[in-house]
């Protein structure tokens, strides 16, 4: 019966075998995945990110919300830093599928450009797409937005929304 290295003896990077969510193996005989998980805010997005990222050694949990945050003044600019904040999510995700390794990527998306988007790659790389939904009632949905609006939990949550995808502009 084959088994998995979990270690790699020297030299073997180089000959392209790296770590994934496979094991030690050849970057062609592993599919990487990106999951998305949409939800509303408050629903456990970003928990369940970093458990599977736990779970998975070296995936990434890409929260667009915290990229956002990175950038400088983004509170000024919300809709432009949005939209800088996907596109470097987007090359963030292509870097990490196309080394064989999975990205998780937890955000609201209520309009569907987005997931398309990261569909795409995925077909463009190779890599699996899996989209989850995690469902709330709607009492529980506007409980959600109007307390995050109200008391954002993180300095990401902060502005207008959560990486402008309730924003008629991004």
């Amino acid at each position: 019966m084959p088994t998995t290295k979990t270690s790699t003896p020297s030299g073997l990077g180089s000959r392209g075998i790296a770590p994934t969510r496979c094991g030690w193996v050849r970057k062609i005989g592993c599919v990487a995945r990106l999951v998305l998980i949409n939800g509303a805010p408050g629903s456990g997005k970003s928990t369940l990110a970093r458990m599977y990222a736990e779970a998975h050694p070296l995936t990434l949990a890409l929260d667009i919300d915290v990229v956002r945050a990175m950038l400088g003044r983004w509170l000024d600019h919300p809709t432009d830093a949005g939209l800088i904040a996907r596109a470097m999510a987007v090359e963030m995700a292509r870097v990490q599928l196309m080394a064989g390794r999975d990205v998780v990527v937890p955000q609201f998306l209520g309009r569907v450009e987005f997931i398309v988007e990261l569909e795409k790659l995925c077909q463009q790389v190779g890599a699996d797409f899996v989209e989850l939904a995690l469902l709330s009632n709607p009492q529980d949905l506007t409980r959600r937005f109007v307390h995050r609006s109200r008391h954002p939990e993180a300095p990401a949550h902060r502005g207008r929304g959560v990486a402008g995808d309730e924003q008629s502009t991004t």
